[in-house]
């Protein structure tokens, strides 16, 4: 399910590139999970290289089975030379690996703001945090 297709569910109305709400933005606690131990963070966090961010996405992820869901993520860690970032996984309760390469779509939580994946890197340095 598409992030499109889950606002549509949901009661919210996509238009262009923007998505304006129809419905409180609190309803993205709502939005479609899937569980694939595989994308478990593979090491403690503390091993993972790159530096700390802190930046809220939903972002409609392919794993490496295929299978598309859409997560709500809180982004900690970005690792630039491996291209992967470190988030606690919202649906999930959980510390999850995202690589980047297979995130098709990127929203802005709060605002529904659609995000240019290839901008991805520099939000992820600009929320660096020293």
């Amino acid at each position: 399910m598409t992030f499109s297709n889950w606002l549509t569910k949901v009661g919210l109305s996509p238009s262009g590139t923007e998505i304006h709400f129809s419905a409180p933005a609190s309803v993205l606690l709502s939005a479609p999970i899937a569980d694939h131990p595989e994308e478990a963070a593979p090491e403690p966090a503390h091993h993972f290289a790159g530096f700390f961010v802190k930046l809220p996405l939903v972002i409609e992820y392919t794993d490496a089975h295929g299978q598309e869901s859409v997560r709500r993520i809180t982004c900690y860690r970005f690792d630039p030379d491996s291209g992967a970032v470190m988030a606690k996984c919202l649906e999930r309760n959980a510390v999850r690996r995202f690589r980047l390469d297979r995130i098709s779509a990127a929203y802005d939580p709060n605002t529904g703001e659609v995000i240019d994946v290839g901008r991805l890197p520099i939000l992820l340095h600009e929320s660096a945090i020293e």
